[in-house]
């Protein structure tokens, strides 16, 4: 595993660096490179517990006043026998300056890239954060990130997947299928570039380019658990909402949930259930994001699930769906009435898509040959419009 961090910033800035500046920097040396032509601001915190705090909210105050990116790589050797972690301190990466700034945070011990928008760790895991296996793979991740920020649209590459939706995905509402490839067919190549590793939560949280034009992308997973959304579901969906708010991108969202994730009755709870709160949070979140929302519901759009992903009660700009999509009321398997929010009340009958059009619930029923094609004009009629206000 790399503890040195002159190979992740050679390998992610555009210009060699110098050798003093890939080592732990004084507080307040925050020197200024380029990623693929735009600025970005550089620090590597010193191993020294009490100025790692110091030395990276100085230079998160040096990145907000020239509004670039911050980079943060804190590589350091633990000693034998103890655990990443162990006797860390967190880096204040959750506290962010006005203006707000980008930052991704390059470590190999998840204390150091906690609260990061992309945290990115070199041989190991850790929660809402992505692995790499060398320093080149993590500067590449890195790369990606801020290349979908934008802000300037780039020439379209095409989808990342050449093959029909309709091959993609069978017509059969409830059937399993890979959301990863529907998300190919729809998005530019190379796809979706996932916050983090956890695919096991029902949902894919990342960001992406559609027509040349950066994205932020919901989409639930109907291959896990029926694509019902769970504790880690809400949190990772939160903050990719606030991410997209921050940045200013325009949130597509892809839907097809069985509901929310519950114990079966008589079981024991498994933990992943969302609280009250966790719902609340996630759904006013969804609600007053001031950004275009644009929602196509590929199958099951049930319960409060719906209104998480914004098929239904959460002010979406443009609501379409699929003909084999189904709305239902509450999930059969979702915790009892009084645990949660009410939401919006979705059509009751489950063939009610053509209805829901007619009634206004949604702006059309479009095949999925149509559904690249129907999101680039969407985002060519809402070009410009960069808040939304929700008051």
């Amino acid at each position: 595993m790399s503890t040195d961090p002159g190979q992740a910033l050679t390998a992610l800035l555009d210009e060699p660096t110098s050798a003093g500046d890939l080592q732990p920097m004084p507080i307040g040396t925050v020197p200024l490179g380029r990623v693929d032509g735009r600025p970005v601001s550089v620090v590597v915190p010193p191993a020294d517990a009490a100025a790692r705090a110091t030395s990276v909210t100085a230079a998160l105050e040096v990145a907000a006043r020239r509004r670039s990116p911050l980079i943060v790589v804190d590589l350091h050797q633990h000693a034998a026998g103890t655990a990443a972690g162990a006797g860390s301190a967190p880096l204040p990466l959750a506290v962010r300056p006005d203006p707000w700034v980008p930052i991704v945070a390059i470590g190999n011990d998840p204390w150091a890239v906690a609260g990061a928008d992309l945290a990115v760790l070199i041989g190991t895991d850790g929660p809402r954060a992505r692995r790499a296996a060398t320093a080149e793979a993590a500067a590449e991740l890195a790369r990606r990130f801020l290349a979908n920020l934008g802000p300037n649209p780039a020439p379209s590459a095409g989808p990342a997947l050449g093959t029909a939706l309709t091959e993609l995905v069978p017509f059969e509402t409830g059937a399993a299928y890979d959301i990863d490839a529907v998300l190919d067919a729809i998005v530019d190549a190379p796809g979706v570039l996932a916050l983090d590793d956890d695919v096991d939560r029902g949902i894919r949280l990342g960001l992406a380019r559609l027509g040349g034009r950066p994205v932020g992308v919901v989409a639930s997973d109907p291959a896990i658990d029926g694509g019902r959304l769970g504790r880690a579901a809400c949190r990772g969906l939160v903050r990719l909402v606030e991410l997209c708010t921050a940045a200013r991108l325009p949130l597509l969202s892809l839907v097809d949930s069985a509901g929310l994730r519950a114990a079966p009755t008589g079981d024991e709870p498994t933990g992943d259930e969302p609280t009250g709160d966790e719902l609340v949070r996630a759904l006013r979140a969804m609600w007053a994001a001031p950004v275009l929302k644009v929602v196509v519901v590929l199958g099951r759009a049930h319960g409060p699930a719906a209104a998480l992903l914004g098929a239904v009660g959460v002010r979406a700009d443009v609501v379409a769906a699929w003909p084999r999509a189904r709305f239902a009321g509450p999930d059969p398997d979702a915790p009892p009435a009084g645990t949660g929010p009410a939401f919006a009340a979705a059509p009751t009958d489950a063939a009610s898509v053509w209805q829901a059009a007619r009634d206004g619930a949604l702006l059309d029923v479009i095949a999925p040959a149509e559904t690249r094609g129907r999101l680039l004009e969407v985002l060519d009629v809402y070009r410009g419009a960069e808040r939304f206000d929700r008051g």
